[in-house]
């Protein structure tokens, strides 16, 4: 069972960012570290030690091939990955340390590729034979088993097949580059970029512990932190100001949805930015009710015209958001049908799927028509983006 542990993070940005976040439905692209705690790197100078790597050895790439400060030059064949290359992007001076801690996706899954790759260079005839019974899909079980199910890392195969100890130009050119992580801005129109969080822990099968990297290096982060981001725009984004919205944005969902409501709030057109609905969920109200203050704040100031909650573990009987929407189906029929009315979902996909069900279930009672028909008219809101839906996996 995955443990998620909600952390919500300001990072106060520089002049050049200033005036891209203006808009709520932005989205923080994050670069994280291949580290737990940020600024920590003596675990990753051992491992890279152990692999027979020297973390302070000096790498320069050059128009697509790699190579060395020093009067050696490295071979250019196997080249770099080609995704690396532009990743790196201009020419400048890499440590080893700094290539495995910031631009390689060393805790990543690897591919089977990678175990085909990494078998020619392995001593042991046990390990050879392994790695090439994992890299055939004949085996495509055992690779889930031990791979997938057990989400092992580049590192991780490195270390438990130690008799494979490929040189550093090999390494570059099969560990793919480090991607960003992005983030729903739960900010808008301020110096301070606000996340919201879920840090990830949980066991595997094997009750192997496993830390989300990119959230877990977030949470870590001190005050005087220095965090590489851009900002981009995402599926989100409110139109108009002048109809209802309904808002339903369960656990981290919720992002998206406080930087709508902030500013639905600042734009107050005509006195209708209180006609804000906010659909919540979470496990526990007492352990990750997010912003909970906040919403009564808004309840209180009118800028919030209704929170429904829906603590799932709270009860004998589960509840989510879908089961309130349910509960609700005039309602949200009516913001349907009132000129600019918009409903925005944020959050999984399972859920995301569930309250889309929920949607046509009742369309389909309250407009006495066809699943057909109603799946046909929530399809057609959609695509007028009078419902709109930032789903991940």
């Amino acid at each position: 069972m995955v443990t998620l542990y909600i952390h919500t993070l300001s990072l106060t940005h520089t002049h050049r960012l200033s005036q891209k976040i203006q808009q709520a439905g932005d989205v923080a692209v994050v670069w994280c570290e291949n580290v737990r705690v940020a600024g920590q790197y003596d675990d990753m100078i051992k491992t890279l030690r152990d692999l027979g790597l020297n973390p302070f050895r000096k790498v320069r790439f050059v128009c697509g091939s790699e190579t060395t400060t020093t009067t050696t030059t490295m071979p250019t064949d196997p080249e770099p990955h080609e995704r690396l290359v532009n990743v790196l992007g201009s020419e400048r001076t890499y440590s080893v340390l700094e290539l495995f801690s910031r631009y390689l996706d060393i805790r990543g899954r690897p591919s089977r590729s990678f175990l085909q790759q990494l078998s020619f260079y392995a001593t042991d005839e046990d390990h050879r034979e392994k790695l090439l019974e994992l890299a055939t899909p004949e085996y495509a079980a055992l690779y889930h088993d031990y791979v997938r199910r057990e989400s092992r890392s580049y590192l991780e195969i490195l270390h438990d097949f130690d008799s494979a100890r490929p040189p550093l130009e090999v390494l570059l050119s099969i560990i793919p580059p480090l991607r960003p992580r992005y983030f729903s801005i739960s900010s808008v129109n301020s110096r301070c970029v606000h996340l919201t969080v879920a840090v990830v822990r949980y066991k595997t099968p094997l009750r192997r512990e496993i830390f989300g990297l990119c959230s877990n290096w977030l949470a870590s982060l001190q005050k005087s932190s220095s965090v590489v981001i851009a900002v981009k725009r995402g599926s989100l984004r409110l139109d108009n100001h002048n109809g209802p919205l309904i808002c339903v944005g369960p656990g981290t969902g919720v992002a998206p949805m406080r930087a709508m409501i902030r500013e639905r709030a600042s734009i107050d057109v005509e006195g209708k930015s209180s006609d804000v609905s906010l659909y919540f969920g979470c496990r526990h109200r007492d352990k990750d009710f997010l912003y909970e203050s906040e919403w009564n704040a808004r309840l209180e100031n009118k800028t919030l015209s209704e929170l429904i909650t829906a603590f799932s573990r709270d009860q004998s009987s589960k509840i989510y958001v879908q089961t309130r929407l349910a509960k609700n189906g005039k309602k949200i029929w009516d913001c349907m049908n009132a000129p600019n009315g918009t409903i925005v979902i944020a959050g999984n996909s399972k859920m995301a799927s569930d309250v889309r069900l929920a949607l046509i279930k009742i369309v389909k009672e309250q407009a006495n028509c066809s699943e057909k028909d109603a799946t046909r008219l929530v399809k057609v809101l959609e695509q007028r983006r009078r419902i709109q839906t930032e789903a991940w996996s």
